[in-house]
């Protein structure tokens, strides 16, 4: 009986540190404020797509991943950028939940049927680019993703 009530103790104590920082999230967004906040295809079209980039990516893959992050982040993405840093910029781990990157694994592994999990390395995501492009060049190489 003791070690369920500190077990539930224990998790009250810890919620708050796994939990999304409300008000840097709203920083974030008042800081995104003076950016255009561009509908997803929209958004595709101004940055993933030539001449933005050589190399386009799919529009089904960057709006997948558009409404993917912005429900994790709860941050507005049409007002990201490709060149945005996730840590400096956009505060990704403190305004999504702590596990933010396994939810995107298991909705990666749902609509592509890929399991990312023991491959995706979040330290190599420096920018909001290098994420799109590591998991696109992933799911390219495992599933066959144009």
């Amino acid at each position: 009986m003791w070690r369920n009530l500190r077990n539930q103790l224990a998790s009250v104590q810890t919620y708050p540190e796994l939990s999304p920082d409300l008000s840097l999230r709203r920083q974030v967004n008042q800081e995104l404020r003076s950016r255009p906040a561009l509908p997803p295809e929209q958004w595709h079209h101004a940055h993933w797509v030539p001449p933005h980039r050589p190399v386009p990516l799919p529009q089904e893959f960057t709006m997948f991943l558009y409404r993917r992050l912005s429900d994790y982040s709860g941050l507005c993405f049409g007002r990201v950028y490709p060149s945005d840093r996730l840590c400096q910029d956009l505060k990704f781990p403190l305004v999504c939940w702590f596990d933010w990157s396994m939810t995107l694994c298991d909705d990666l592994f749902e609509r592509y049927g890929v399991d990312l999990s023991e491959t995706i390395d979040e330290s190599q995501w420096n920018t909001v680019n290098d994420l799109f492009t590591s998991l696109h060049s992933q799911l390219q190489t495992l599933h066959g993703l144009p």
